[in-house]
């Protein structure tokens, strides 16, 4: 079962965050709705995962990452915002976030991308993903170069050594980061924006 802790400052949000993660076998382990409690949550707990409100009433979200960060903390961080500028959500990407997702995002979503984040992969939602432009990891990079190829996902899994169900997982996240609905799309979309080189013919 993942393990999970929860920074959020309004009580509503959080209590349904937490109820929609718990009830998809995700267990919240710990609490807060201050940014400066995370580090605490983190060592504490030691969960496979943090969700992450941006706007916190004592430090900013960006700040709290940045120190998690600084202790030596690699827990897998999914920012889970109301609103943000591309500047904020940059700043995010550079302190170490490994996804974003919309407090309007379904619950499905929200358990997709958590469960995402937690097994070492990226989640970044459509909807603000072009906001945080430059947020593809380096693992969705290589994942893009074999779908451009015509690799199969199992293709992929074996060269990245991971399972077919984390390439399939990265690839629903490269549709919605891209904006694409199939693989054909995905490719095209990567050689226009040129984030591949297709093989030459």
């Amino acid at each position: 079962m993942i393990r999970a802790v929860l920074v959020e400052d309004q009580s509503l949000v959080r209590a349904s965050l937490a109820n929609i993660l718990s009830s998809n076998g995700i267990e919240v382990v710990g609490e807060s709705d201050r940014g400066a409690d995370l580090l605490t949550l983190v060592e504490e707990h030691q969960p496979d995962l943090a969700l992450l409100d941006l706007a916190l009433p004592d430090i900013d979200g960006v700040q709290a990452l940045r120190q998690l960060r600084l202790h030596g903390k690699q827990t897998p961080v999914l920012v889970v915002t109301g609103a943000g500028t591309s500047f904020r959500l940059k700043n995010a990407v550079e302190a170490g976030a490994n996804g974003f997702l919309s407090k309007t995002a379904s619950p499905e979503e929200l358990v997709q991308a958590a469960t995402l984040v937690a097994g070492g992969g990226s989640y970044f939602a459509a909807n603000i993903a072009r906001a945080a432009s430059g947020t593809i990891s380096p693992r969705q990079q290589r994942i893009l170069e074999g779908v451009v190829f015509g690799l199969t996902n199992d293709q992929i899994a074996n060269q990245l050594h991971v399972s077919r169900g984390t390439v399939k997982l990265e690839i629903n996240s490269l549709f919605q980061t891209l904006r694409c609905s199939d693989r054909t799309h995905l490719a095209c979309e990567a050689a226009v924006q040129g984030l591949v080189t297709p093989p030459s013919v």
